[in-house]
């Protein structure tokens, strides 16, 4: 799994989309963006369509999305990237 920390309050699909290249040119098969804050609401919906793009992987049945965006406060509340044997 590639993992990306971005810092700064100003994520852009820029950033989601060089995730995506880095996904691909690796030959990963999971990605996770980390972000420090929680992002708007219109902003989450611009970003779900190209993750949701990237499709979902296939491993014994369950099918956790390649590609998922957590924020700092997500990952204090204890939310976690969906990794297949975990």
């Amino acid at each position: 799994m590639v993992i990306e920390v971005k810092a700064g309050a100003n994520v852009t699909i820029a950033d989601l989309r060089t995730l995506h290249s880095v996904l691909e040119r690796e030959q990963a098969r999971m990605a996770g963006l980390l972000v420090m804050e929680l992002l708007a609401e219109r902003k989450m919906r611009n970003f779900a369509r190209p993750m949701a793009e990237v499709g979902d992987l296939d491993v014994t049945g369950t099918l956790p999305p390649r590609m998922r965006m957590l924020s700092i406060p997500q990952l204090l509340a204890g939310e976690r990237f969906s990794i297949p044997g975990e």
